[in-house]
């Protein structure tokens, strides 16, 4: 499992799977009561791969999950969106992404009722690495817009975050690097701050 969140009668695993569903590698959703037992479990995909990263409440009693997938959008990888009901119907799908890989690490629900996607991008990357991604929508996953910050990253093997998020000292471990940076309602990312733990 990849996440999970606590919702009023049980909690909600999600992950993914390739023992069923349609294609090689299917989103795999499963609702537990209070008690362990399974209430509903559900994959959703298409011909080829998908991967729920994080889910999350959404407006009501939705649920959101952000993921990624080769079976929708322009080529490669995209970034993946998905709004579902409180008994896991699909809602909505949206993807994200240009012809080469773009992937999620988080999805956060913003202030004006939509959602916030970061992660990385090599399809509309400044170099031959990677660029930190981020897709601003709207409650219907629709994108308003999406920027990138050239983070450098020479490896996509690393952990990114979306938070609401205060603090008045922050360490770093030795050999890992912190970013922070702000990203705007209407999607304009503002003076990354770099902490270097090596």
């Amino acid at each position: 499992a990849w996440s999970a969140l606590a919702v009023e009668d049980g909690i909600i695993v999600s992950g993914d799977t390739d023992s069923f569903g349609q294609g090689s590698n299917d989103m795999y959703l499963m609702k537990l009561g209070d008690s362990g037992e399974i209430l509903w479990q559900k994959t959703y995909g298409g011909q080829y791969s998908e991967h729920a990263v994080n889910l999350i409440a959404g407006k009501g009693d939705k649920l959101v999950v952000g993921g990624l997938t080769s079976s929708l959008g322009a080529g490669g990888l995209d970034m993946l969106s998905m709004e579902l009901s409180a008994d896991g119907e699909i809602q909505w799908v949206k993807s994200y992404g240009g012809t080469d890989k773009e992937v999620c690490y988080d999805i956060q629900y913003t202030p004006d009722g939509g959602y916030m996607m970061a992660g990385y991008t090599r399809s509309f990357a400044n170099s031959f690495a990677y660029d930190i991604y981020f897709v601003k929508t709207n409650d219907r996953g629709d994108c308003g817009c999406h920027s990138t910050l050239d983070g450098n990253l020479v490896s996509a093997d690393t952990d990114m975050v979306v938070t609401p998020l205060s603090f008045t000292s922050l360490e770093v471990s030795p050999f890992q690097d912190v970013l922070l940076t702000t990203v705007s309602s209407d999607g304009l990312v503002g003076e990354a701050l770099c902490s270097s733990g090596s």
